[in-house]
């Protein structure tokens, strides 16, 4: 069976849901597999009572959410693979290799 975060929160952001009228209806809701719901890769979801906008925002909102962690034990770990990314810094970007100097002619 495959849960969908608005049936596991009850948070009424479903289409039709009790809360659309305030707020609509969520971006994950709306752009959902009825397979599988994803909602930490869907930008703008409306998740705790705001919009989760830019993604470093909203992947610590996903980390700390009961849904995610859930879904995370079902699928053997993937919360701890996104706290390790989340946790690295970026790569620092490669430097071009320093030409040699010109041949005197």
């Amino acid at each position: 069976m495959a849960f969908k975060c608005w049936e596991f929160t009850k948070c009424g952001h479903e289409p039709n849901g009790s809360n659309t009228g305030r707020d609509g209806v969520c971006p994950a809701a709306a752009s959902h597999k009825a397979e599988d719901c994803q909602c930490w890769v869907v930008m703008g979801t409306l998740c705790h009572g705001k919009v989760q906008s830019q993604f470093t925002d909203k992947l610590k909102s996903c980390l700390q959410c009961d849904f995610f962690k859930y879904l995370s034990r079902q699928r053997q770990g993937s919360s701890a693979l996104l706290q390790k990314i989340y946790a690295e810094p970026p790569p620092a970007p490669e430097q071009a290799p320093t030409p040699p100097p010109a041949a005197k002619a």
